[in-house]
């Protein structure tokens, strides 16, 4: 078994003139596979202009990402961002190409940022993209054995446990990185409103060609995970002040047809409507409107 990562590597490895990631020795047969699938998936999402996590972005995919890092990823930022101390540390958990690292870093530049992911392909696009000092580790983002316990004050994980195929172990390894009283964050599509696509029922009557959404994204999304079992797992694992907030109104696939159908503008203009009514409107709501859910818990 390969030794944790300790903090002295991770310090190291952003001294000035060090551009190199730091690659946990092992990995499984399984996670080789997904580490493979996962890079042909990221390979296409770029060469197509889609993959919103990445530029240069189509139009449709400019508008829902903004929307999202507005409603989703943005609240998540901001609210560490107040709450976390000076010179903390913080995991991108799954983090791709540490796109959510970049955040922090632009407004907490004291932060120490450790981005784990599985693909070479997008920790690659991070590197050569984003100017701010981010530690990149490849490897299998659920293997415990990859970081010491008690390493980080902050975990989050951007649509990522949905990916996971133990969700429970995943989350105790959170756990277990973390220190006392550190901060779990997981944002993650809500299941009870979850459309990446619209229906086939709503594509013919738009006079629209069958999904292929599902082909190309393979066994990318495995589950759309319940809010109570997210609450549940957690508190199994044990966290604590476990509560789950509702976000993204309408989901993405209607903005992506507005801006298809109506241009950039109605698009635009149909996002700000959305996030004004998700302002005022009750929990219950939310439930059933919200694309994303944000779940937030300490240890």
């Amino acid at each position: 078994m390969a030794s944790a990562i300790t903090r002295r590597e991770i310090t190291e490895l952003l001294e000035p003139g060090r551009t190199r990631g730091v690659r946990h020795a092992e990995r499984s047969a399984e996670a080789e596979r997904l580490r493979a699938m996962i890079n042909r998936y990221s390979s296409f999402r770029i060469e197509k202009g889609d993959g919103w996590w990445c530029a240069p972005l189509t139009a449709p995919a400019r508008v829902v990402r903004e929307h999202n890092i507005r409603r989703g990823r943005g609240k998540v930022v901001e609210r560490l961002c107040r709450e976390l101390p000076q010179r903390a540390w913080v995991l991108d958990w799954a983090g791709g190409t540490g796109w959510l690292s970049s955040m922090l870093l632009r407004r907490r530049p004291d932060l120490t940022a450790v981005s784990v992911d599985i693909s070479d392909v997008l920790q690659e696009w991070g590197r050569v993209n984003y100017p701010e000092p981010i530690a990149y580790i490849s490897g299998d983002a659920t293997s415990r054995h990859i970081f010491e316990p008690g390493m980080f004050d902050a975990i989050v994980g951007a649509e990522c446990v949905e990916h996971f195929p133990n969700l429970a172990s995943a989350i105790e390894t959170a756990h277990l990185w973390l220190k006392p009283g550190g901060h779990l964050v997981v944002t993650t599509p809500n299941e009870g409103f979850w459309a990446p696509e619209p229906p086939e029922t709503v594509r013919r009557l738009l006079g629209r060609p069958p999904s292929t959404e599902h082909s190309e994204r393979g066994e990318i999304y495995d589950q759309s995970i319940p809010a109570a079992v997210m609450e549940e797992t957690m508190r199994r694992a044990g966290f604590s002040r476990v509560r789950v907030e509702f976000t993204q109104f309408g989901g993405e696939w209607p903005l992506r047809g507005i801006c298809q159908y109506f241009g950039v503008r109605a698009a635009e203009w149909a996002a700000r409507s959305a996030e004004a009514v998700e302002r005022l409107a009750p929990k219950a709501l939310g439930r059933k409107l919200g694309f994303t859910q944000i779940v937030w818990a300490r240890r």
